[in-house]
């Protein structure tokens, strides 16, 4: 009996679906991995940033209009400006990839931002 209060007055205390998973009884459905809280970068230096060289790797301007369509609308971009942008896009390189061949790897370090402009995913 007196273990069906304490039932009870743990569920009356659960207010977010989080509390009601930690309870004995609680939904069963499949554990969700929860994401990484924040993600930082090293510090740069002040030597580091005025010997940095921009990276420019040639493109037509067929290839830079694809990609501008390509990121028209992309959350991650939409705050830049046209030389923002520019630079971004002047830093891309192509990569090809093989049929079935991972492109993303979970745990992989985020270092590239990828447009697919062939194929697909």
């Amino acid at each position: 009996m007196e273990e069906e209060q304490a039932q009870d007055a743990k569920q009356q205390i659960a207010t977010s679906p989080e509390d009601i998973e930690d309870l004995p009884g609680g939904p069963q459905g499949p554990q969700v991995p929860r994401r990484r809280g924040g993600i930082s970068a090293e510090p740069v230096s002040e030597e580091d940033a005025t010997s940095y060289v921009k990276k420019v790797v040639p493109k037509d301007y067929k290839t830079m209009a694809a990609l501008s369509k390509a990121i028209a609308k992309n959350v991650l971009f939409a705050h830049l400006d046209e030389n923002e942008r520019s630079d971004i896009f002047d830093a891309m390189f192509p990569v090809t990839f093989l049929p079935g061949e991972p492109i993303i790897r979970q745990g992989d370090e985020g270092d590239n931002f990828y447009v697919i402009d062939q194929g697909e995913v």
